[in-house]
């Protein structure tokens, strides 16, 4: 039984955490969420920004926090935003003995992942409150929100910019906008999605947890194929290539498809990054990360190398990519919002 949630190997690069500021506990409902508010302050004393980071599926909030490393003081920059790592809820699967055997948690992103999506979990209306108390408790910017995600959580970020419209801008690592299905041996949560939202995601070409060219149970790679299968009632019928869930971002958007895109980093013939609409208001940034498999770039563990499926690339720091794209839609200090 373990091989058939192993399909799902998590994002699972172990680093050491910062301690340039405090960490506190934020208890939303049942759940947990622990916020980092750096010790620098806003030049100008505003308030701070807001970032949600979402973790992957079979992982937690700790996790998160030790791969995105968006505590490091190299990260934070003069904007000081406060980091808050919510947690999803606990998926019934690691209770039951001959389970997935590490335990975890997972977030309902519409079609993905059990057992939050299969229990119709409202993590939507989760992740909106903690923004709502974190904003109360630590004073951040309502105004200035932003999300990240990897996997799982870059799919609940995905579906979270859909409908809160506090959320400016997302960023995702290998974790596109899953939407639900609803047929004879399904019902996942299916929503609509026309916001604009600027969008900066990574993507490893040698994917084969979330493969780059999709996936249904008779096409895609075997780990992706084996996941279809076996898990009939708790996936949709089909993962959609990456270029398709580019484009349709896109569209709602409102780009001029017509329009070259632009290549903002390269290294190599194989990792670069290509950012589509001249209105930064209206970007999508695709990265495309080359022979990297279900991984952070530039944030490598021992585990990466032993994992099936999850190789990691040094040709890109992720983090960094992801702090320079927000702060392109950061309120600038001393801004006055009414």
């Amino acid at each position: 039984m373990v091989l058939r949630y192993a399909a799902f190997a998590p994002i699972l690069a172990v680093v050491a955490r910062s301690e340039a500021g405090a960490w506190s506990k934020l208890v939303v409902g049942k759940r947990e969420s622990d916020v980092f508010v750096p010790q620098c302050t806003r030049p100008d004393g505003s308030a701070p920004p807001l970032i949600l980071s979402l973790h992957a599926w079979a992982e937690d909030k700790g996790m998160a926090a030790s791969i995105d490393e968006l505590t490091h003081a190299e990260y934070i920059g003069p904007e000081c935003a406060v980091l808050v790592y919510p947690q999803g809820k606990e998926h019934p699967y690691a209770k039951i003995p001959g389970w997935f055997p590490v335990g975890g948690y997972s977030w309902n992103a519409g079609g993905c992942c059990p057992g939050d999506n299969v229990e119709h979990v409202d993590d939507v209306g989760y992740l909106s409150e903690v923004i709502t108390q974190t904003v109360k408790t630590y004073g951040a910017n309502e105004n200035d929100v932003f999300v990240i995600g990897v996997s799982n959580g870059g799919m609940m970020a995905n579906r979270l910019a859909c409908t809160d419209t506090r959320i400016k801008a997302i960023v995702s690592v290998a974790g596109p906008l899953i939407n639900g299905t609803h047929d004879v041996n399904r019902s996942l949560d299916t929503f609509t999605c026309e916001r604009r939202v600027p969008l900066l995601h990574f993507h490893g070409t040698a994917d084969s947890i979330i493969p780059f060219s999709g996936c249904t149970a008779e096409d895609g790679s075997f780990i992706c194929e084996f996941k279809m299968k076996t898990l009939v009632n708790d996936f949709p019928t089909r993962l959609a290539p990456i270029p398709e869930y580019i484009r349709d971002w896109r569209v709602r958007n409102g780009q001029d498809m017509n329009l070259p895109p632009a290549i903002t980093f390269a290294n190599g013939s194989s990792t670069n990054c290509t950012g589509w609409g001249s209105d930064a208001a209206k970007n999508v940034t695709l990265c495309i990360v080359g022979g990297q498999g279900h991984a952070w770039p530039g944030k490598c563990g021992i585990a990466n190398k032993l994992v099936p499926g999850c190789a990691c690339s040094m040709a890109m720091d992720a983090t960094g990519h992801a702090m320079t794209f927000l702060r392109r839609y950061m309120l600038p200090f001393g801004s006055v919002v009414v």
